[in-house]
C-alpha cells in the first residue's frame, strides 16, 4: 500500500489506510488521535528494528509535533479563492450527482473546511468484491501531489524531455495515473462517462486544505515600486483575504518595516488598521503606514500568515 502523510492527522479519526489504528485505549483527556498515533510505536520495533519502543515521554513528544503538521494551501487554487469554470462545474458534479449509484462523492468523501473535513469525516467504506479489505475513506488535500505516475519500464534510454513532474499514483496501490483514471472505474463509470470525470478531476486537484491559498504570500513595497498597478492590486488582494472571517479566516495579515536597526511590526485588524506592539502607539491606515516608511526611502514588507498566528509571528519572534 502507498505510504501515507502525517500530515493533517488532527481531528481525522482512526489511522492507516484500514483504520486500525483507532485510538480505542485512549487515557483520560487524551484524543482518539493522540491515542492511535501512539498504537505506532511498536512498528519502530517490528517494522524498523529498533531494539524497543519509544519511551513513553518521547512517544508523547512525537505526537505532539506530528499532529501540529498540516497541509499546505493547494498551489492550483486561485490566491483569492475562486475556482475556474470547469473547477465549479466539478465541484457542482461531485455535491449533487450520485456517482456510484448510492451516493454523490461528497457522501464518502465529505468536503466542509467549516468542520475540518477535506475528504474524509473518519470512516470507513465497503470496498467491495474487487479489493480484499475495506478501508478507512481517504482525504484528499493532496491529489496534486500524486500526478507524474506514467513512464513505461523499458531499457531504451529516451531523449530528456525536461523537468517532469513525479508522483506516485493515485487509489491505496498507487495503481492509477490521475483521478480520471481511478473514476474510470466500473462503480464510477456507469453515470459519470469520460467527459464528466475530467470534470471532476478538474475539481479534486484543486481541493482546499487547512490552509487557503493567500497564507504564505508576501509584498515588499518599496519606493521603486509602489506605484505600479500589479503591485497595488496584490495589496489590495492581502487586504481582502485577511478581511475575510466567514466561513473560516483567510490569513492574518501582518507588516514589517526596519528603520535604522529597529524593526517594527503590526497586524491588521477588523477594521482594516495596523495595529503596532506598542499598546501606546496608534493603529495606522495602509496608507498612514506606507506614507511613514516610504517618505524615508524604506520598504514595508506584508505577509499573509495562518489564520491566528498574526500575533505570535508580528510581535514574538523567536517564541
Amino acid at each position: 500500500m502507498m505510504t501515507q502523510s502525517l500530515r493533517g492527522m488532527r481531528g481525522k479519526g482512526p489511522m492507516h489506510w484500514r483504520g486500525d489504528r483507532t485510538g480505542q485505549n485512549r487515557q483520560r483527556g487524551e484524543t482518539l488521535e493522540e491515542a492511535a498515533f501512539k498504537e505506532f510505536n511498536e512498528a519502530f520495533v517490528g517494522l524498523l528494528g529498533r531494539e524497543q519502543e519509544l519511551p513513553r515521554e518521547e512517544m508523547d513528544k512525537f505526537t505532539d509535533f506530528a499532529l501540529q503538521l498540516s497541509y499546505p494551501p493547494n498551489p492550483i487554487r486561485k490566491l483569492d479563492n475562486s475556482l475556474t469554470p470547469v473547477q465549479a462545474e466539478g465541484e457542482e458534479i461531485y455535491h449533487t450527482i450520485n456517482t456510484d449509484l448510492i451516493a454523490t462523492c461528497n457522501g464518502c468523501h465529505k468536503l466542509s473546511p467549516e468542520e475540518g473535513f477535506f475528504g474524509t469525516d473518519g470512516t470507513m467504506s465497503i470496498e467491495g468484491p474487487g479489493v480484499a479489505e475495506d478501508f478507512k475513506i481517504p482525504h484528499l488535500r493532496n491529489m496534486y501531489q500524486k500526478i507524474g505516475m506514467f513512464a513505461d519500464n523499458t531499457q531504451v534510454d529516451s531523449p530528456y524531455l525536461g523537468n517532469q513532474i513525479r508522483g506516485f499514483g493515485f487509489d491505496h496501490q498507487g495503481s492509477s495515473g490521475s483521478v480520471s483514471n481511478f473514476l474510470d472505474a466500473l462503480v464510477f463509470n456507469l453515470l459519470l462517462g469520460p467527459e464528466r470525470r475530467v470534470i471532476v478531476e478538474q475539481f479534486v486537484l484543486a481541493f482546499p486544505s487547512e490552509l487557503n491559498p493567500i497564507v504564505g504570500q508576501q509584498l515588499t513595497i518599496s519606493p521603486a515600486n509602489h506605484g505600479r498597478s500589479d503591485v497595488q492590486a496584490r495589496l489590495l488582494l492581502l487586504e481582502q483575504r485577511a478581511a475575510i472571517k466567514a466561513p473560516r479566516p483567510e490569513c492574518d495579515l501582518i507588516a514589517n518595516a526596519v528603520s535604522g536597526d529597529q524593526i517594527h511590526s503590526w497586524v491588521m485588524n477588523d477594521n482594516a488598521r495596523f495595529v503596532p506592539a506598542n499598546p501606546q502607539a496608534p493603529a495606522l491606515s495602509t496608507l498612514e503606514l506606507l506614507s511613514q516608511f516610504l517618505a524615508a526611502n524604506e520598504p514595508v514588507t506584508f505577509t499573509c500568515t495562518p489564520p491566528g498566528s498574526g500575533v505570535r509571528i508580528a510581535f514574538r519572534r523567536g517564541a
